[in-house]
């Protein structure tokens, strides 16, 4: 696809007026962006700035899933980090985490692990108001949420700021409630990690 320049051919049709046609484009940029050369060229293409356009004014909840996905893979690359944050990604992402849709949830709050492992990006999620809503979701009812959230807290706890503003927003009470009703090892895993740090 790259090689025949599709890539840069699925980014232009992100401006599709189309849900249909947007939800589908996010989907196949979040099937290429899996792959590590993609999403080095997808971000050369400003295929960031567009997915996050989308994010911010859409409400398809397939084009919010989607669009989040693609942000999701491409978050996997060090530098689409920093553009994401520098594009005012995080914001946008954390106005979604009220969303009703799972799907929705589970690539938004997996994005945002992905840029929490950069250290700029943990306290630009607590300025942003992040925390309060990211201890909220601990209880979601989806383990796919629920595992996403624990590795997200877990990241953002590294920073001291964050570990205080995890504790004044009531965290280490929901933290300690969780433990003994964890729904898996890996969530109990991100609880237990999360509370060591």
């Amino acid at each position: 696809i790259r090689d025949n320049r599709g890539l840069e051919k699925l980014v232009a049709m992100l401006y599709h007026p189309s849900p249909v046609i947007q939800g589908k484009v996010c989907g196949s940029i979040w099937n290429c962006a899996s792959n590590e050369t993609n999403r080095k060229y997808l971000k050369q293409i400003g295929c960031i700035p567009a997915l996050l356009e989308l994010l911010g004014t859409s409400r398809n909840e397939v084009v919010l899933e989607n669009a989040a996905g693609a942000i999701w893979n491409l978050a996997g690359d060090a530098d689409n980090k920093t553009q994401i944050a520098d594009y005012g990604g995080i914001p946008i992402l954390i106005g979604h985490l009220e969303s009703q849709s799972v799907g929705t949830l589970v690539s938004v709050v997996g994005t945002m692990w992905n840029l929490s492992s950069c250290v700029e990006n943990r306290p630009t999620i607590r300025k942003a108001g992040g925390i309060p809503v990211i201890i909220r979701l601990l209880d979601h009812h989806d383990p796919h949420v629920q595992e996403n959230v624990a590795g997200l807290l877990r990241n953002l706890s590294i920073n001291d700021q964050n570990k205080t503003a995890v504790r004044e927003h009531g965290g280490i009470e929901k933290l300690l409630s969780l433990i003994p009703r964890a729904g898996s090892a890996t969530i109990l895993e991100k609880l237990i990690s999360t509370m060591w740090i």
